[in-house]
């Protein structure tokens, strides 16, 4: 990955009568400017035990602009002239413009905490997540590096409390953006490891898989590493899937027969009710006998 710093400002604020708890609130959130709506992120840090709070903001653009060249050549190619104004001409996803697209790729998702004052907002889908420190008063901004260059990371990672390891998804942008005129589109996927003490990164899965990787997720026990995509475009004609690695990754199994579930959480009850993987709300598993791998 490539790690470049970004321009933010952070502002500290008091939260006056708020019952004094242990716990930390994030609330990563878009505001608007005087000239657009979607203007400024400005990621919210609670602490409940301090009644302290902190307000991180960045400028919209300075997320979505380096990563448009890349997106210009994996919707279009290279060697094309004005590759960046013919974007504004495409149509993606759903018939999504321009700029419904970007915004969808570049909407901060979901936080992963990594210890020590620090915290990763990712993206939707883009080519690159914020890693935030609170006690430094820095943002970093990382990106695909190498033969994932044209790859985008999924809207989860998941870290080991433990090892401090840390594990996320990406997905090819190119394939995936066939699948606005093949709905069948297959799309080259990988699940990534790297590690915190060696800072090496590691392709733990790879294969064909699915775009819009939503959630990753290891059991306790670390026998099971589960992914899912959310099959945003593709509700009627391909499934919701499911991806399941054993802890040696040499075995692996697909759950493919899904439906959606419009606010049931979905859970995966291993053998012995050793414990529970919840997934993101738009799933609800079937009975399948392949269920009973997990």
């Amino acid at each position: 990955m490539i790690d470049h710093p970004i321009r933010a400002e952070f502002d500290r604020f008091d939260l006056p009568g708020l019952p004094s708890q242990p716990a930390v609130v994030v609330l990563p959130t878009v505001r608007g400017t005087r000239f657009s709506r979607y203007g400024t992120h400005a990621y919210y840090f609670l602490n409940l035990k301090t009644q302290k709070g902190l307000c991180v903001r960045i400028r919209h653009r300075d997320i979505v602009m380096p990563g448009l060249g890349r997106l210009a050549e994996a919707v279009d190619g290279r060697g094309r002239m004005f590759p960046r104004l013919r974007l504004l001409f495409k149509s993606y996803h759903y018939g999504f413009n321009f700029l419904e697209q970007i915004m969808l790729m570049t909407v901060p998702h979901t936080v992963t905490e990594m210890g020590h004052g620090r915290f990763i907002v990712n993206l939707w889908s883009y080519f690159g997540h914020l890693l935030i420190d609170l006690r430094a008063g820095t943002v970093t901004y990382r990106m695909t590096d190498g033969d994932e260059r044209l790859h985008v990371f999924g809207s989860n990672q998941w870290r080991d409390a433990e090892t401090e390891s840390l594990y996320y998804m990406t997905y090819s942008l190119t394939d995936s953006m066939k699948k606005a005129s093949n709905p069948r589109e297959r799309v080259f996927s990988r699940i990534m490891k790297k590690d915190a003490a060696t800072g090496e990164t590691r392709v733990i899965w790879e294969g064909y898989f699915a775009d819009y990787m939503h959630d990753i997720l290891i059991s306790r026990d670390k026998q099971y590493m589960v992914a899912c995509e959310l099959g945003r475009f593709l509700t009627k004609r391909k499934p919701h899937s499911i991806q399941s690695v054993d802890p040696g990754f040499t075995n692996e199994t697909r759950l493919d027969r899904f439906r959606r579930a419009k606010r049931r959480p979905c859970s995966i009850r291993p053998r012995r009710d050793r414990h529970r993987l919840f997934l993101q709300p738009q799933f609800s598993v079937r009975p399948h006998p392949l269920s009973r791998a997990l």
